[in-house]
């Protein structure tokens, strides 16, 4: 499992970029604008076997805005979240430390045609030890 301080930190890097943030299992109401929403995806931690207990996982944060409006405003969103968690960089959540173990990408741009919403998932890889 993630550590709670470990998805605080990550939490309020995102949150720096100043759009209105969808969190897991938290009432949000969008407004008529651009936000983003998070998502934790884990994967089994490593044991001591193989070099240490760390937890490997991707948070997907994806780039809405409503349907119809171009893909410009979302991509440079979405460049700029690519900007904030490059390859390698290191983020200490105490007594943990978080590393980028890849480059973050955007994936395919998508349209949620039955809400009227536009959005290109950014996934951003990283460890925790």
């Amino acid at each position: 499992m993630i550590p709670v301080i470990v998805e605080t930190t990550i939490n309020t890097r995102i949150a720096t970029l100043g759009y209105d943030v969808a969190w897991a299992n938290v009432n949000f109401t969008p407004a008529d604008d651009l936000y983003l929403r998070v998502s934790y995806l884990e994967s089994r931690p490593e044991s001591e076997a193989f070099g240490g207990d760390r937890t490997r996982a991707i948070v997907q944060v994806d780039v809405v805005d409503r349907k119809g409006r171009g893909a410009i405003k979302a991509a440079t969103v979405a460049n700029a979240l690519e900007a904030l968690f490059t390859f390698n960089t290191r983020i200490t959540a105490s007594p943990h430390t978080i590393r980028v173990d890849g480059e973050p990408y955007s994936s395919t741009r998508l349209n949620d045609n039955d809400n009227g919403w536009f959005f290109i998932p950014v996934s951003i890889p990283f460890e925790v030890n």
